[in-house]
């Protein structure tokens, strides 16, 4: 066992704006692991969110900065895809938007941030 991230990538499959098990045509691909640095990039989306306590002792949470999608940390992650043009931020504010933000979801869940 290494104490640095795995090298190696996973690619997630895409059908009908879903992450799907099987293989597919559309895909991304991303790093197994991520190291501590991407780790803490991810974590720094999560920091704006706000949690105040109310008088009457329930809990506020101001989702609004969980539901925006990581356009920069997604462009760092995702290492290549079956598009023909480079991954970036620009290209990636193209990709139609619950297809983006179920791969954001699978990612989180992957890398257990959010």
């Amino acid at each position: 066992m290494s104490l640095f991230a795995q090298e190696g990538t996973v690619k997630l499959y895409i059908k009908d704006k879903h992450v799907v098990e099987g293989e597919t045509d559309t895909w991304v691909e991303t790093p197994v692991e991520l190291s501590a640095y991407e780790r803490e990039l991810a974590l720094k989306i999560f920091k704006n969110s706000k949690i105040e306590i109310s008088e009457k002792k329930r809990a506020i949470v101001d989702l609004a900065t969980l539901e925006a999608i990581p356009y920069e940390f997604l462009a760092r992650v995702i290492k290549s895809w079956s598009e023909q043009v480079p991954v970036t931020v620009e290209n990636l504010r193209k990709v139609e938007s619950v297809t983006l933000i179920n791969i954001w979801n699978k990612l989180r869940e992957m890398y257990e941030i959010g």
